[in-house]
């Protein structure tokens, strides 16, 4: 059984075990299991807030938290759940200012991780109550950013095998990305510049969605809901005031939308099964 942690930090202090102790900076490591490994740094709290746990049941966890340049609120935590098995899970915090992230595991061998870079407001947050999925949300130079990645929705549903990306840059962008029972899907969203609003909602098995977005003035917004199978659909926008919507209740459809310029509005449905379409707008 191996167990390592450490932390570096002005007024932090640790507690190994399930009893913690508290101080300015707080973190707080509980770990039950075997071979598990939990790492707390944080720095620079300027007598500022910094708050980390880390909680790791089952085998073979890994767990890491590091936050820098906290001048005040910055709160970091990492649960794996009652099957965590060779799960890994990375929270890296830069220089905040508000800021928190969360990872959730209640499934097995899952792997996650959220780095947030100079943030804002930002936020964080992977829940994975499945197995075998990988998940990652990367907050650059932003400002009020959210992204949110779950891989189960409500108490006996799960997602299994699907992969989740979201990387934002910039200023008030939100992303969503939920696997409801998916399987073997993959969803990604990526928004640079401002104001921009994605989600994805995957309910079925092998589909695929991804969603690129440049802002530059009023918000844009993309949407995409796959509730059949083997389904395919991705959304590309680049200027102000634009919107799309992508539904596809049916299987083996192909669904695209690219628009580039301000005001359009573009809405597919595919509640068939082996449809294609293609939305151009310039």
């Amino acid at each position: 059984m191996q167990r390592k942690l450490s932390t570096l930090t002005l007024g932090l202090s640790l507690a190994f075990g399930a009893l913690p102790v508290m101080a300015a900076g707080t973190a707080t490591v509980m770990q039950d299991g075997d071979a598990n490994s939990a790492t707390v740094s944080q720095s620079f709290t300027n007598n500022g807030n910094a708050n980390a746990s880390v909680t790791q049941l089952g085998d073979r966890n890994e767990g890491y938290v590091e936050q820098r340049g906290v001048t005040g609120n910055a709160t970091a935590s990492i649960y794996e759940g009652s099957r965590a098995d060779f799960n890994t899970s990375t929270i890296t915090q830069v220089t905040t200012n508000g800021v928190n992230a969360a990872i959730s595991h209640r499934g097995g061998y899952n792997d996650s991780w959220v780095q947030q870079q100079d943030v804002g407001n930002s936020r964080g947050t992977i829940a994975q109550n499945g197995d075998y999925n990988s998940a990652g949300i990367k907050q650059t130079y932003g400002n009020n950013l959210q992204a949110s990645i779950n891989a189960n929705q409500g108490f006996w549903e799960s997602g299994d095998y699907n992969g989740a990306w979201i990387t934002q840059t910039g200023q008030n962008q939100s992303a969503q990305i939920n696997q409801h029972n998916s399987q073997y899907s993959t969803a990604d969203i990526k928004q640079t510049n401002v104001n921009n609003v994605a989600y994805i909602g995957q309910d079925g098995y092998r589909n695929e969605a991804y969603i690129t977005q440049a802002g530059y003035g009023a918000t844009n917004e993309a949407k995409i809901l796959q509730g059949g199978d083997l389904n395919f659909a991705y959304t590309e926008q680049s200027g102000s005031n634009l919107r799309s919507f992508i539904s596809q209740p049916g299987n083996y459809n192909h669904a695209g939308v690219e628009q580039m310029g301000q005001n359009y509005n573009a809405n597919v449905t595919q509640s068939g099964n082996h449809n294609y379409a293609m939305v151009t707008q310039r």
